[in-house]
């Protein structure tokens, strides 16, 4: 960890260190399981199938939300190990599950340039991308979950 990182994260609030540190756990568990549970034991536990979340978002959850965004997308990239978009949107998920706020987490797939299939995941609440909406339209949708 660079003294840079430490001196940013010792100038936050008490609000986003407690943030941070939950993403840090949440991705830390989401990177566990999905490297020691096969899909299918993991996909009952994603919410229910096929089902699109509501778009309720209060302005205080939507505050939450986009706060939850920023500290998963700045702690992803700066973890000791490798944190791809399942990760992501598995923290994602456990983080809003856990603030009861309703959300689907997608998965897609498409062809790199070289013809490659390659797939990714995301997680949207309302309009809102938590995780993963960056080029999320290029992929082809091949499930969903929802709490």
């Amino acid at each position: 960890m660079s003294l840079r990182l430490i001196r940013n994260f010792i100038k936050q609030t008490n609000e986003s260190k407690t943030l941070h540190l939950e993403a840090s756990i949440c991705l830390f568990l989401a990177k566990l399981l999905v490297v020691s549970l096969p899909f299918k034991k993991l996909a009952p536990k994603l919410g229910i199938h096929g089902k699109e979340s509501i778009d309720n978002l209060s302005d205080e959850d939507y505050r939450t939300v986009k706060q939850l965004s920023k500290a998963i997308t700045a702690v992803s990239r700066n973890v000791p190990w490798s944190s791809k978009c399942l990760d992501c949107a598995f923290a994602a998920k456990l983080m809003l599950r856990r603030r009861k706020i309703s959300n689907t987490l997608y998965l897609g797939v498409a062809k790199d340039e070289q013809g490659k299939m390659i797939a990714h995941a995301w997680v949207r609440t309302g309009e809102f991308y938590i995780t993963g909406g960056e080029g999320s339209k290029k992929y082809a949708e091949t499930g969903k979950f929802s709490d």
